[in-house]
């Protein structure tokens, strides 16, 4: 009887930058279901859907905290109409 051996050895991989992990949910998740121009962006004659989300930190750190972001959102627009509308007091 002959009995191998399988060693996995892990590979360390980069960490994957903030804005790109962003880019990947939105435009070319936009991209990859042939949606590019409709979805995951802002722009003319793209679907008005978006959420804004606190945030009281530094430019920075924006991106970290929409990817860590756990609580309710400030506002939420569907085909450019308020699903949660804004607050007065709120700055968007």
């Amino acid at each position: 009887m002959i009995l191998r051996a399988r060693v996995v050895v892990p590979i360390r991989q980069p960490p994957i930058p903030d804005g790109a992990v962003l880019q990947m949910a939105t435009l070319n998740g936009a991209r990859a279901l042939g949606l590019a121009g409709q979805v995951g962006e802002l722009a003319r004659h793209a679907f008005a859907d978006l959420i804004a989300l606190p945030f009281a930190g530094n430019m920075p750190d924006l991106y970290r905290a929409i990817i860590e972001h756990r609580g309710p959102v400030a506002a939420s627009m569907i085909d450019g109409r308020w699903a949660i509308a804004p607050r007065e007091h709120e700055r968007l």
